[in-house]
């Protein structure tokens, strides 16, 4: 499957932020619950205050600009049968 082939890519390339959890291999809702607990309790502990942002951008995809996307995984270095 082309979705998997690309995960696997990103994955291998490193093209993912860190802190990107969904759809990833070996990264769950836990572990991210987790480092997040983590990072609060580092920040209180130096006497700073914590505040989170979560964004849902599933709704996001069904708008991106198909040929910018196209091109950027071309300029990636992506296959040619996983961009079209």
């Amino acid at each position: 499957m082309a979705a998997n082939a690309i995960a696997e890519q990103c994955e291998r390339r490193r093209l993912l932020h860190n802190g990107q959890f969904g759809c990833r291999k070996r990264r769950s809702a836990i572990d991210a619950v987790g480092r997040l607990m983590k990072r609060v309790e580092e920040a209180w502990e130096r006497g700073n205050t914590a505040a989170v942002l979560l964004m849902d951008v599933k709704g996001a995809f069904a708008h991106v600009a198909k040929r910018n996307l196209f091109k950027r995984m071309e300029e990636i270095g992506f296959e040619a049968d996983l961009v079209r």
